[in-house]
This record gives C-alpha cells, structure tokens and sequence, in this order.
C-alpha cells in the first residue's frame, strides 16, 4: 500500500500544530528574557498563544 502526498499533507500539519502547541507553554520563559517582558506580559503572551 502507498501513501499519497495528499494524505500526508492533513498529518503535517496537524503535528506541526501538535509540537507548536506543546511548546508555547515552554517557550514563554525563553521569550521572557529575550524581550525583557515583565511576568504580566509574558503571560499575556502565553494565553494570545491559545
């Protein structure tokens, strides 16, 4: 059996979504010191994320 092109086009991106997701959460105290945000912002920044 073959995978169509198309039918792993839907998967990519919903695991792209997946790992961007999964993420977000631990990125923001990364993004926290990289743009000097204050604690308040940078979880403005994570509920946006959502």
């Amino acid at each position: 059996m073959t995978t169509s092109r198309s039918a792993l086009v839907p998967f990519a991106a919903f695991a792209v979504m997946g790992v961007t997701g999964a993420l977000g959460a631990a990125l923001v105290p990364a993004a926290r010191v990289i743009f000097a945000l204050s604690l308040s912002e940078a979880l403005t920044l994570q509920w946006g994320h959502w």
